[in-house]
C-alpha cells in the first residue's frame, strides 16, 4: 500500500470544508432570497385587500387595523409605516412602507378606479 506523502495528508478534508462552506453561503443566500421575495408578495397581497376593504365601504382605521395584522402576523419582525388610506369620489387609495431596518424597507401603492365592477375586484 503506497501512502500519499506527508504534505497531501488532509488535503482532502481541507478541500471538503471549503466546499462545505461554499455550499453553506449559497443555501442561506437563496433561503433569503426567497424570505425577502415572499415579504414582497405578501406586503402586495395585503394592500390590495386593503384597497378591496375601502371598496366595501369599511371605514380607512377598520382597513388600515385589518392591514397592520395581517403583516404583522406573517412578518412579525418589520414594521408598517406611513400608511395612508383614501376614499375618494373616483378611487380608493392605499399607500404604505414596511421598514425591516432603517436602510431596507418596501414601499406599496395602489388605486383602484371606482368605476369598476365588483367582479373584476
Amino acid at each position: 500500500m503506497i501512502k500519499p506523502p506527508c504534505s497531501e495528508r488532509g488535503s482532502s478534508t481541507l478541500e471538503f470544508c471549503l466546499l462545505a462552506t461554499f455550499l453553506a453561503q449559497m443555501l442561506g443566500g437563496f433561503i433569503l432570497v426567497c424570505a425577502f421575495m415572499m415579504a414582497h408578495l405578501w406586503i402586495h397581497h395585503q394592500g390590495q385587500e386593503a384597497l378591496i376593504c375601502l371598496a366595501e365601504g369599511q371605514r380607512p382605521s377598520v382597513c388600515e387595523a385589518q392591514l397592520r395584522q395581517q403583516i404583522h402576523q406573517v412578518l412579525p419582525f418589520g414594521q408598517v409605516k406611513n400608511v395612508r388610506l383614501s376614499s375618494q369620489r373616483r378611487h380608493w387609495r392605499v399607500s404604505f412602507q414596511w421598514e425591516l431596518t432603517s436602510k431596507w424597507h418596501l414601499d406599496f401603492s395602489r388605486r383602484l378606479d371606482r368605476n369598476l365592477k365588483a367582479s373584476s375586484i
